[in-house]
């Protein structure tokens, strides 16, 4: 009975191996970062869009692609914000007219 389980789990050791190296007509290719997190596209992000921020789960974490656009898109529209606030305040350094 040992011997018909070795030989069992060496026959399934050899076809994942073999369909791993593309042997068996290979793996399905790889999802592409498609997934979009739900941050709207038509006005700025509002606090309660990121209750809604869903990225999408890889083997190791999150796709880091999908976190970095994210990101970036807050750090624009915050640097744009903190300088429209600084304008209207006054604290903002004035820009010479060019000729």
């Amino acid at each position: 009975m040992a011997v018909l389980e070795a030989v069992v789990i060496a026959v399934v050791l050899f076809v994942a191996a073999a369909a791993a190296t593309g042997r068996l007509g290979g793996l399905a290719p790889a999802d592409r970062d498609l997934h979009d997190p739900g941050l709207p596209l038509d006005r700025s992000v509002r606090p309660d869009d990121l209750d809604r921020v869903r990225f999408g789960v890889v083997l190791r974490g999150y796709r880091m692609s999908e976190v970095d656009e994210v990101v970036d898109r807050l750090r624009d529209e915050l640097a744009d914000r903190d300088a429209e606030i600084a304008e209207l305040r006054g604290d903002a350094p004035r820009r010479e007219p060019e000729m």
